[in-house]
This record gives C-alpha cells, structure tokens and sequence, in this order.
C-alpha cells in the first residue's frame, strides 16, 4: 500500500521544523513518502534543508496557493494523481508518535479511516492532557452522528484511503472555511463511512495562539472566531442536511446580536462555560443560545 504522509507547510512553521522532522525519523515503520504542499514559499528545497537531506524516506514538495482550504484541495488532489492508496495527515506544528506511520499503515490494511488519539501540549499546560480517549474506547467506531455537534476528525490525527477521497465533492467545501477537515469528514460519514478510532498511536497537538481550534481556549476573541468557525460550517452541512438549517438560524441570529451588542459576547462565553460538556470535541463547546 503506497502511503504518504502528508503535510501542508508555510513560511512561519519555521519553528516547528525540528520537532516535526525530527518525529519523522523517529517512525518505526520505513514504508511511507513524505508529501509536502508548499504554501507561499518560494523555494522550499531551501526552506526545508538540511531536514530534507537527512530524510531517509523518499519526499517530494508541490508547490500551492490560496485559502488554507484551496491549498488542501490541490493537494489532496494531485496526491491521488500520483497513485498513493493511503494518506496519514499530519500538521506541521504537531508532533506525532514514533509508530504512527506503522499503527496507521496496520489498521489502514481492513479499514478506510483512521482517527487516533491526540494529546493535547504547550500553552498553559504542564504535562499532555488526552483528548479523545476520555470520549471513545479503542476500536470504537465513530460515525456521523458522533461529528454533528463537535469534531474529533482533524488533518492531524487521521489516515484514510484515497479511494474514499476520490468520492469527495471538494467543490462543495467553501474555500473560506476554516473547518475544513470537519468539511471533509462530514461529507464522509453522512453518507455511511466510519472512522475507526486507536489509542495504540497519538498525536501531540500544541496549543498556541495561531490554533483555528482550541478545546481549552475561553477567551472571548477564541470563541467568537470558533462561534463564526461553527456557523460557517453548519451552513455548509445545510446543503447536505436540512436538519442543520434550524441550527444555522440560531447561529445567525446569536452572531448578529454580537455584533450589534459586544457586550453580549461575555454573556454567551459565561452560558458555554456553565454548559460546557465534559472533554468537548473541537468546537463542541460552542452551542446554540438564544439571548431573552
């Protein structure tokens, strides 16, 4: 099974370079590619060496441009042009166990998707806090109405089987939608697929302030940015399932309160924190409220 795992990189992960490479080398199992998508940077070859030069396993860069979506469209796409039968996502400013490749490869052979544990790192936190294994047992089968309210699915903790990415519509997916893996998954699931999910590998996912989703973040700038995140998304599930049309007015509404009335924003974060399920999936905690 020819596998690649595949990462979308840009000029500030810069710093992030060492850890990911470094995870890279340490895999226990040999036989995968490395497929980078070069998003605005100019001469990769450069940008990435000497962590190329080191790199034992065959690599390959293609260079891309537009929204952070776009960019994983064209990628996705001219990955299955080139003949990989499996994809193990992995995000350039996370950290990945040293037998994920092996792991996913494993369970890739009598399943089409793969989702494993994440750990959750870095700011504000003094040791690795698990995510998904407070929520799912391994080997549980996770299917869509395990992603309608939140997602566990991201591009940094799944592996899936091109031919199941070959029935995507990625022109259905909006280019500005910062939910992208959800996107894609969604499409997925609704229609029957499962993912399979393992706690025998992991994914150490870094907290920073550059997060699109943070699971631990309160800050009212966080859950406004997660809150628009989650509306654009249901209006993108709407054209799929009208059982999210209801969910997209009560979306509207509440952002359009906000940005009529700020102050009602401290309001809403005091409602989702009272509320708030325990271990949330990403953008679980933001839930549908009605000001009175």
């Amino acid at each position: 099974m020819r596998t690649a795992v595949f990462t979308a990189i840009y000029p500030a992960a810069k710093p992030f370079l060492d850890e990911y490479f470094a995870a890279l080398k340490s895999q226990t199992e040999s036989k995968y590619e490395l497929f980078l998508v070069a998003d605005s940077i100019d001469q990769p070859e450069i940008f990435l060496s000497p962590h190329l030069k080191s790199l034992k396993s065959p690599w390959s860069v293609h260079p891309a441009s537009g929204t952070p979506p776009q960019i994983r469209k064209q990628g996705i796409t001219e990955a299955i042009k080139q003949g990989f039968e499996a994809l193990i996502f992995a995000d350039i400013d996370d950290r990945m166990a040293p037998n994920r490749v092996e792991v996913s490869r494993e369970y890739l052979s009598r399943n089409s998707i793969l989702v494993n544990e994440v750990l959750l790192v870095g700011k504000n936190l003094n040791s690795p806090v698990s995510f998904l294994k407070p929520r799912f047992r391994d080997g549980q089968k996770i299917g869509f109405s395990d992603i309608k309210a939140g997602n566990c699915l991201g591009l940094s903790n799944t592996a899936i089987l091109t031919k199941c990415l070959e029935t995507v519509d990625f022109p259905e997916i909006p280019d500005y939608l910062v939910a992208f893996d959800w996107a894609l998954y969604f499409q997925l699931l609704h229609r029957g697929e499962f993912a399979l999910f393992t706690d025998k590998t992991w994914t150490e996912y870094r907290q920073h302030d550059q997060n699109c989703a943070s699971p631990i973040d309160w800050s009212p700038l966080q859950i406004q940015q997660n809150l628009e995140t989650k509306y654009s998304f249901y209006r993108y599930a709407a054209k799929f399932d009208k059982s999210f049309q209801n969910w997209v007015r009560i979306f509207e509404k509440l952002i359009a309160e906000i940005r009529k009335n700020p102050q009602f924003l401290d309001r809403y974060v005091e409602v989702l924190r009272a509320r708030a399920p325990a271990n949330p999936l990403w953008w679980e905690n933001i839930q549908p409220w009605e000001f009175s």
